[in-house]
């Protein structure tokens, strides 16, 4: 059985809808979820869970963690702007068999990573980490086991460390969204280099506040050119890195000192795609100071504006 319930404006939820065990997937968007009733036991046949835009009430219990943990099958749980409330207990995400785990949100509103041992997909767009401030390295290591990640670059002073006590030793394909003008992003990106040493693909995508990010030519924090990339750069980083693509891209200084740099150093790189925002393939070749000859071969860069 399947359940899909949206609504333009927020409604309660009946509590009746915990009545149903056959439940395979629950979507559910712009409600207000209902304290769980007496004698709840499981979702016994759940295996995809989609919330959007849903408020759990301030009961003093824990409903997020609970309906998880009472659904053995969940093997895909998606969660965009899901409220809980100040006070509340904190919520421990926590399946033996998710596959996959999607969440957007603005902060990480008491909820913590738990157990997931399954975890093959895990894409994490929050701006604010309030729990993870002192020990960001924690909570990525919940991810250490996934083929692929999608990560935007915390706003706030998270404590970061140089090296992560652990590697993605699956991860193939990351994919970050970050400003290249802030140091702390540049940072970022590096520390998780360090530690995906299998992987073979990178994207990333130009954003400020999770947004596409309107520039300011003249404005950057931080002036990572070669050497300070170079600081940062270790043995053993981007060994089998493959692909690069940058998206939303205008070639400011620290944008195209990145883009050399990684054409340097990444020996098995055989694509460079951007897609820019304004300028032409052309201009991107001439920055770079490639031959438009060579583009193709041992390396390929393509803008948006030269695909048919």
């Amino acid at each position: 059985m399947r359940c899909r319930l949206r609504s333009v404006y927020y409604f309660n939820l009946h509590s009746s809808i915990f009545s149903f065990a056959d439940l395979v997937s629950l979507r559910l968007q712009r409600c207000n979820i209902p304290s769980l009733p007496i004698g709840f036991a499981s979702f016994p046949a759940l295996q995809e869970l989609d919330l959007k835009f849903v408020h759990f009430l301030a009961h003093g219990e824990n409903q997020l963690e609970a309906i998880i943990r009472r659904s053995p099958l969940l093997h895909a749980l998606y969660m965009s702007n899901v409220f809980i409330p100040l006070g509340c207990p904190h919520s421990v995400i926590e399946a033996p068999n998710l596959r996959s785990l999607t969440i957007y949100s603005h902060y990480d509103y008491d909820w913590r990573i738990g157990e997931l041992p399954c975890l093959e997909d895990a894409n994490i767009q929050v701006t604010f980490y309030p729990q993870y401030g002192h020990d960001f390295g924690d909570f990525l290591a919940r991810f250490a086991q996934v083929r692929n990640l999608t990560l935007v670059s915390p706003v706030d002073d998270v404590e970061m460390p140089y090296t992560l006590p652990f590697t993605f030793y699956n991860l193939k394909n990351l994919k970050l969204y970050l400003d290249f003008t802030q140091m702390q992003h540049i940072l970022f990106m590096f520390t998780l280099l360090r530690s995906c040493h299998n992987l073979e693909k990178l994207e990333i995508e130009l954003i400020f506040f999770g947004g596409v990010k309107i520039y300011d030519d003249d404005h950057q924090s931080i002036d990572a050119n070669w050497e300070f990339l170079n600081a940062l750069w270790t043995d053993g980083m981007c060994a089998n890195l493959q692909v690069v693509q940058i998206i939303h891209i205008k070639l400011l200084p620290n944008e195209i000192s990145f883009m050399k740099f990684i054409l340097s150093k990444a020996r098995l790189l055989r694509t460079l795609y951007v897609e820019e925002l304004q300028l032409k393939l052309e201009s991107c070749l001439k920055i770079l100071e490639l031959d438009p000859n060579i583009v193709g071969e041992e390396s390929t860069m393509v803008s948006k504006d030269s695909i048919a």
